[in-house]
């Protein structure tokens, strides 16, 4: 294995390893998915407003996505169906996919590891190939995330990067959704009165 096969494949498995991009901060990672995000929710670039291709590209510099020019218009494809496929079908095809993705082409044992070398380059060797399918990798390691971060929110149908529990896009559609707060609290301490009322028949039974 030559320098620059070795230089590939140390680059590659700190990529690869997590199937997450290099930095793994929580920032990071978020900001690739907001990315993501704003691809799937417009079926062609033409409709992002001046603002928003602006904040596309200052959150891919922030989670560290490899989006250029050129590779844009593949990875806004990719993530506008399958993001939405796995929202909206609960599954999405991806033997295509699968296909732009990084392949391995040797493993080598070494004494306390194992070095796997795929079939690109490093980023210092990188060409627009090689950009194109980081930011696949990216979306692919989003997509088998465990936390599910994409979403769709119930009342303005937008697609939305979710952290916890959180059922809608923002803070409008939240107080779309429940209403005046006074009548959200209100309800909310029925319910809670009804539970308590109905925990103390269940305890008198006993």
């Amino acid at each position: 294995m030559d320098k620059k096969d070795l230089d590939a494949a140390y680059e590659l498995k700190r990529l690869l390893k997590t199937g997450v991009a290099v930095n793994q901060t929580k920032e990071a990672i978020r900001a690739r998915a907001e990315v993501f995000a704003t691809f799937a929710n417009v079926a062609e670039l033409s409709d992002l407003k001046k603002w928003q291709r602006e904040k596309l590209f200052e959150d891919a510099k922030t989670g560290y996505l490899d989006l250029r020019p050129k590779n844009i218009q593949v990875v806004h494809r990719w993530a506008y169906r399958l993001i939405n496929d796995c929202i909206d079908k609960g599954e999405a095809d991806v033997s295509q996919f699968s296909k732009e993705l990084a392949r391995p082409r040797r493993i080598q044992w070494l004494p306390q590891d194992s070095l796997i070398t795929y079939d690109y380059a490093p980023r210092r060797h990188a060409t627009i190939e090689t950009w194109k399918k980081f930011c696949l990798q990216d979306l692919w390691a989003l997509l088998v995330s465990s936390k599910h971060l994409f979403r769709r929110c119930p009342i303005c149908r937008t697609v939305f990067v979710a952290t916890g529990k959180k059922k809608y896009c923002g803070p409008k559609c939240t107080a779309a959704a429940i209403g005046p707060r006074t009548d959200y609290m209100r309800d909310l301490m029925r319910k809670r009165r009804a539970r308590e009322k109905q925990r103390g028949i269940e305890d008198g039974n006993r």
